[in-house]
């Protein structure tokens, strides 16, 4: 089954949230609403969404025991992977474990050896016991281009990013890129819309000011004024207060929700 690249909602269609699929979209699909606001198809935590707090990508690794929360360490091709085939065989690390199709939506690459560089969509995987084995299934038109070598082509996987999405945290912190602001409460391990662009109401700490940028908030799920570089005592200026993810609209009094402008996409 394919997908257009785009769905073209109605005003409200953001709202929607479920305990499937919505709509059956795959994750990260996205959604343009007549008057521009983007929005990607996502799926929440183990914690309820609230509205109007921004999320960041999934904090947690399908790969129970694993080092990096982000990708299986690095590991080799057991079998499969050959040019023109959708399937190939991974080990999974010794302590590691891998639930059936925890890893659907998301993504294979190749980090070194044959093939190197590649990267493909997942559509299933098996269930990988700690140092058993584990099949990937990609999608039907993203098939390897290159044939991978057993033993010496070298791999990494991650969940999408639009999966199991969590509040943002400390701005010391960083457990994954910026997903987006909720436009609306979700029930735990619900499908829902999470905005990229346009207008969104959304929590914000201390003075905003109509017209200036924000960014990433040290508490939980706002967003702040870039402070000034002067505001730095520790001579290193923290990353996610560098970086610019909206200007306000307008502005609300400090904890409140204020209109946003995102411009994350």
């Amino acid at each position: 089954m394919s997908y257009p690249n785009i769905i073209y909602g109605s005003f409200g269609d953001e709202k929607v949230t479920a305990a499937s699929a919505i709509g059956g979209a795959p994750l990260g699909a996205l959604m343009v609403l007549p008057d521009g606001r983007k929005f990607r198809h996502a799926k929440a935590s183990a914690t309820a969404v609230v509205a109007g707090n921004l999320y960041q990508q999934n904090a947690y690794s399908v790969i129970s025991g694993s080092a990096d929360a982000d990708v299986l360490t690095e590991g080799a091709i057991s079998s499969g992977g050959v040019a023109g085939s959708a399937t190939v065989i991974i080990t999974a690390g010794g302590t590691a474990t891998i639930p059936v199709n925890s890893l659907a939506g998301g993504y294979f690459f190749v980090s070194s050896g044959t093939a190197a560089g590649e990267c493909y969509k997942i559509k299933t995987n098996t269930a990988g016991a700690k140092s058993g084995t584990c099949t990937l299934t990609l999608w039907e038109n993203d098939k390897f281009k290159t044939t991978l070598a057993a033993g010496s082509s070298l791999y990494g996987i991650r969940q999408s990013e639009y999966d199991n999405v969590t509040l943002t945290t400390s701005d010391t912190v960083s457990v994954g890129s910026l997903a987006g602001v909720a436009p609306v409460a979700a029930s735990a391990s619900y499908y829902f819309w999470v905005q990229r662009a346009g207008p969104a109401a959304t929590y914000t700490l201390g003075t905003v000011i109509v017209g200036e940028p924000v960014c990433v908030a040290g508490t939980a799920g706002g967003v702040m004024q870039i402070p000034p570089a002067a505001a730095d005592t520790t001579g290193l200026r923290i990353v996610k207060q560098m970086v610019a993810i909206g200007d306000v609209l307008n502005a609300s009094a400090a904890t409140k929700y204020s209109l946003i402008n995102l411009r994350l996409e």
